[in-house]
């Protein structure tokens, strides 16, 4: 299951900016430093850069954002601090580094705590929640989902409701598929299936292709196939059209799966293929190790022309 748990951080939101860049970090810093009229312009230069690069070069982000938080000493710059007290956690989260990721975020709790900033102190309990989730502690981190989500139902903040309540759904399917119990099984599939109804009904751009990954895993599980297939076809076309292959190789495995219960094998085998092509043009060589369990398996099921192999071990 610890592949599916990638594939969460693949597309989890961290609540930083969005945007992507290609260039030198440091570049852009001093350049926006030589438009930059004061101080508050300054250390905002170092943010706004940190958070364009955290995801193509974490480790330069945690550079220049140690630099802008050393620039502030001043209370009435705290805001910014906050902002790159978050975004420092978030990138420390990105490299694995899980203690300072959890240490970071607690700070920043206290300071939004002191504030009484509720929707800052909702992000905050995300995140910490994210660090247990990743750091694979999904007990905790089902707690802290389950704090975020009662100041986000407070605050009528539907969006973020309908994120929160994605990643406590997450963790239901993760126990699921770990335990293998029915009633577990059961019981994450409901509670997916009634954040896929809020998400349509409520907040319609929470994009939901990750959750529809895991229903498909799930009713795998629970020998549904209809139901399967039906989620597996949503994510691919989701996925394919996005121009996602993390996100469409999961999708793609689990159609994978899909075509060995059915006993078509020969489909199974050029699914595979496909998924691997798939891997070769992304440039994401890592998503091979993650899913090789998977090519395994069914490879295995596909020469012994054995159906059950799938689901003969753990998930």
């Amino acid at each position: 299951m610890h592949r599916l748990t990638t594939l969460l951080f693949f597309t989890i939101l961290f609540f930083t900016h969005h945007a992507y860049s290609q260039n030198t970090g440091w570049d852009k810093v001093d350049k926006q430093l030589s438009e930059a009229s004061n101080d508050s312009t300054r250390i905002l230069a170092y943010y706004k850069v940190a958070s364009e690069i955290y995801r193509s070069n974490p480790q330069e982000a945690q550079e220049i954002v140690s630099k802008g938080l050393s620039l502030i000493s001043e209370k009435k710059f705290e805001p910014l601090q906050i902002d790159l007290l978050n975004l420092q956690g978030v990138i420390y989260l990105k490299l694995n580094n899980f203690d300072e990721s959890i240490k970071t975020h607690f700070k920043v709790l206290k300071k939004r705590e002191e504030r009484n900033d509720r929707k800052g102190m909702m992000l905050s309990f995300l995140n910490i929640g994210n660090v247990f989730n990743k750091s694979y502690d999904p007990d905790q981190a089902l707690k802290y989902y389950q704090r975020a989500l009662d100041l986000s139902k407070e605050l009528r903040d539907t969006r973020n409701r309908a994120n929160i309540s994605t990643n406590i759904g997450n963790i239901y399917a993760q126990n699921a598929l770990n335990g293998g119990k029915k009633q577990d099984v059961t019981k994450a599939i409901d509670y997916l299936v009634k954040t896929v109804e809020f998400c349509k009904a409520d907040a319609p751009e929470v994009d939901l292709f990750n959750t529809y990954i895991l229903l498909s895993y799930l009713y795998l599980k629970a020998d549904k196939l209809e139901w399967s297939t039906y989620y597996t076809d949503l994510a691919i076309d989701i996925t394919t059209k996005k121009e996602d292959p993390v996100g469409e190789s999961y999708a793609r495995i689990n159609r994978a799966n899909i075509y060995v219960k059915e006993k078509r094998f020969d489909l199974a085998a050029k699914e595979v293929t496909l998924i691997k092509r798939i891997i070769a043009k992304s440039g994401f060589t890592n998503l091979t190790e993650d899913l090789q369990g998977d090519f395994d398996k069914i490879a295995k099921a596909i020469k012994a022309q054995d159906e059950h192999l799938i689901l003969s071990d753990q998930d």
